[in-house]
């Protein structure tokens, strides 16, 4: 059958995460540069959704090490309430990837926070 669905699984610290971000790193550092922010929101490249904050937090501590010095910058969005103002301001400042718990986008996407028109990863 052509129906036919992979499932694979990797343990802790096997590299998962960084096998996704460094490849959309590297195409977004060669595209030509983005709208970036405008002081009010975000026009992000790439866009991670993971489904509970600990991961988004995870995974967003992992990109951004991997962007330290390249001059990509990284948000982060998730409920929970403890930081929505950091948070806001990370992405009012202009965010080239964005790692987000879908709630937290939607809810920056409707307040005009988040734009996708440049979206080249998901």
């Amino acid at each position: 059958s052509s129906d036919l669905s992979t499932m694979a699984c990797a343990q802790t610290g096997s590299g998962k995460t960084a096998a996704f971000l460094f490849p959309m790193i590297s195409v977004i550092l060669k595209a030509a540069p983005s709208q970036g922010g405008n002081g009010r929101s975000s026009y992000p490249r790439g866009l991670i959704l993971a489904p509970t904050r600990e991961l988004v937090q995870q995974i967003f501590d992992e990109a951004r090490k991997f962007c330290y010095k390249t001059g990509l910058r990284c948000a982060v969005a998730y409920g929970g309430g403890e930081n929505i103002r950091d948070q806001l301001r990370a992405v009012e400042a202009g965010a080239d990837i964005i790692v987000a718990a879908p709630g937290r986008l939607v809810d920056f996407m409707e307040r005009g926070k988040v734009k996708l028109p440049d979206v080249m990863f998901l």
